[in-house]
Order: structure tokens, then C-alpha cells, then sequence
């Protein structure tokens, strides 16, 4: 765990150093996020069922997929190129944080702030536990996202459209996107009537049997695309008490009490607008198995209104907010195979002598197990 923690200071540490005299320190944690972000080996789930489509699906096969076949068509062209899947990998994670970045740098120049907050709202699960086609959609939704702000509404829609052909359900935040032609008739609302919102949003998920309807009645008309788009049903909403979601809980106050700091920044209508869509969101879906992948593009700008509010904050609630991001990251860590322990792939990517699969595909669910004593159930990728 002492690695991304690391990583996580490293990143508040590198927006300190804003000096010219520290740029080179600021590259090298640049290179570090990098290297520990883009090439976990061992890390993730994914992996195991597209390291065996990428070196030995039939070509017939990847180019006769019915659905989602831009990622399909990606991996038939990529390993005429690439015989390492994990090379592969490696390149298309790089591309999807160099797409955080620039979409950072859209609104903010503290970057390495930004990418302090995302650990625990976007990249530690897109990049370390990695849904590789979902992961490989957004980078499209990213880039689409400067027409947005420049309210190119219909260059958006075509461009962010075109993920739809990596993940399906990418057609959802691609759509809810489109909401913010109507921001001003929730950002100006009143704090009792936006908090009255976010009750409503905490009320649906502790009542998960109103999901389980809307999933029965949408899947009688469409059931593969209701399986693509939620995977659900949803049993039990003790996740609505975890840590996390209890500090989640308390950084909604803290997004209201702010917002007026958050409107006057450069697009602040959007952060504001999309940081309240990101809690409303993932109140209702965090018992639904997967879908609160549904809300990662909309972290993106709920992390960088926290980024904003600690940059104005005193440093006294400065501080508190860096200790409740930090615990939330390490209660993640802890709880899931995925991320403990963390190996990385580039001396086997360089030395084209990978360990054997079955050692790597058991090596964190071993550990887990050793660490908590759990057995890690057979899991579905996460599609």
C-alpha cells in the first residue's frame, strides 16, 4: 500500500513546487505517474480475459463481433504492430492519462493536485484496475469534451458518440452530458432544494428494489442492452454505509458551502454543474454491481471542484480534506485484490520474458488471501 500513498503525496508534493527551480522534480513525478499508473502487471482484472483475446483470438473472430467493434478492430490492427500484449496495455493507458491531463489543463494548472484527487475518483480504478474497453471508450468522451465546453453541442454528440462502438454504455454519460444546456435550472437552486436532491438520490439507493423494477421493465424491451448498460440486480444497500461513502457524504456539504468559489472559475458552471450530476449519480448506482463506472467521466469534474476548494480553503480544512482522500484510497486498497500487491510489467516488457499466466492470474487473489483471509470469488470481467 506504501506505494500509492506515496504516489498520492508525490502529487500534492509536485503541485507545491511550482518554482522553475523544480521542474525537473516536477517531470520526474510526471515520469513516476507514468511508469506506476500505466504499468501494473500483476494489478487489475481485466487482463486475464483480454491478454487471451489479444494473442489468441482468430482475426475472423475480432472483425465479425457484433457489438463494440471499434475496440475489437483496435486489437486486430494493434497486434500487427505490437506482439506484447502487455506493451499494448501499457500504450493505451499512457494515452488515457495523457487524455486526463489535457482535460485538466482545460480548467486548472495545478495538475498535480487534480491528479491527487483522481486517484481516488477516476484513475486508480480506470488505470490500476483497469476496464480495458471502457477505459479505451472514455479516451474519446475526453477528447470530445472541449467541443462541450465550447458548447458545440452536435460536434460532441458525433464525437463522444463514437465510444459507443468501445463500450456501450458510454451512450449514458455521453447523454447526460447533454443536460447542461439546462445547468441554470439546478446550479442557482437553493442549498435546501439541492440537498433535498441529494436525499432523494440517498433514499433510492437504501430502496435498491425501485432499480431492480426499472432493470426488469427495461430488459423485457431491450435485454442486451439493459445487460451492457447495468449488469444489475441489486440486493442489499449496505454500501450506503461504508466509509467512503460517508465521507462522500460530507464532501457534498462542503461542494455546496463552495459554491460560489467554484462558479467563478474558468468553467465553473460546468464543474459545479457536473460535480452535483456526479453525487446525484453515485448515490443512486454505488449498489449496483459496475455501473458506478457510469459516473467516473463525471468524477473527473467533481475531483477538480474538490482541487479548486483546496486551493481556496484555510489550510486547516486543506488538510482535513487531503487526510479523508487519503483514507478513502487506502480503505480501497485494502479491500480489493485489485490493487495489493502492486507489480509492475515494464522489466518483463523489456526482457520479453513474462511470468507464466496462471501465476500471474492467481498471484494478488493469493495475497489477498493471505492478507484478509477472504477467498476472491470467480469474478465477471468488468464488461
Amino acid at each position: 500500500m506504501f506505494i500509492y500513498i506515496l504516489t498520492y503525496i508525490l502529487c500534492i508534493a509536485g503541485n507545491a513546487l511550482y518554482n522553475r527551480n523544480y521542474s525537473v522534480i516536477r517531470k520526474l513525478v510526471m515520469l513516476w505517474l507514468y511508469v506506476f499508473l500505466c504499468f501494473g502487471y500483476t494489478v487489475g482484472t481485466d487482463w486475464r480475459q483480454y491478454e487471451n483475446i489479444y494473442n489468441y483470438a482468430y482475426d475472423k473472430d475480432l472483425l465479425n463481433k457484433g457489438y463494440e467493434q471499434g475496440f475489437y478492430y483496435l486489437i486486430y490492427f494493434a497486434r500487427g504492430i505490437i506482439n506484447d500484449f502487455w506493451l499494448f496495455l501499457g500504450l493505451i493507458k499512457c494515452l488515457y492519462l495523457y487524455s486526463t491531463i489535457r482535460f485538466i489543463k482545460k480548467f486548472t494548472t495545478d495538475k498535480f493536485l487534480a491528479i491527487a484527487v483522481m486517484l481516488n475518483y477516476n484513475l486508480l480504478f480506470m488505470l490500476i484496475d483497469n476496464p480495458l474497453r471502457f477505459m479505451t471508450g472514455s479516451i474519446i468522451l475526453l477528447w470530445s469534451t472541449g467541443y462541450l465546453l465550447n458548447k458545440k453541442y452536435i460536434k460532441f454528440t458525433l464525437v463522444a458518440s463514437v465510444s459507443i462502438f468501445f463500450h456501450i454504455s458510454l451512450i449514458i454519460p455521453t447523454v447526460l452530458s447533454l443536460l447542461f444546456r439546462f445547468k441554470n435550472k439546478l446550479i442557482y437552486k437553493s442549498k435546501t432544494t439541492l440537498t433535498g436532491l441529494y436525499f432523494a438520490a440517498c433514499a433510492i439507493g437504501f430502496f435498491p428494489e425501485i432499480l431492480n423494477l426499472f432493470s426488469t421493465y427495461f430488459s423485457e424491451y431491450m435485454p442486451r442492452f439493459s445487460y451492457k448498460l447495468l449488469n444489475v440486480y441489486v440486493a442489499e444497500s449496505g454500501a450506503m454505509l461504508t466509509l467512503g461513502s460517508l465521507i462522500l457524504f460530507f464532501l457534498f456539504f462542503v461542494l455546496l458551502h463552495y459554491r460560489n468559489v467554484i462558479l467563478k472559475s474558468q468553467y465553473g458552471d460546468y464543474l459545479f454543474f457536473f460535480g452535483l450530476l456526479y453525487m446525484y449519480l453515485y448515490r443512486i448506482l454505488m449498489i449496483v454491481p459496475t455501473a458506478f463506472r457510469l459516473t467516473l467521466y463525471f468524477g473527473l469534474f467533481f475531483a477538480l471542484c474538490l482541487t479548486i476548494i483546496i486551493k481556496s480553503t484555510s489550510r486547516k480544512l486543506k488538510y482535513s480534506l487531503f487526510i479523508l482522500l487519503g483514507l478513502t484510497i487506502s480503505k480501497t486498497l485494502w479491500n480489493s485484490y485489485q490493487y495489493l500487491p502492486y507489480t509492475n510489467s515494464i522489466y518483463y516488457i523489456l526482457t520479453s520474458e513474462h511470468l507464466p499466466k496462471k501465476y500471474r492470474d492467481n498471484f494478488n487473489k493469493y495475497e489477498y488471501h493471505k492478507r484478509t483471509g477472504k477467498v476472491v470469488k470467480e469474478e465477471k470481467p468488468n464488461e
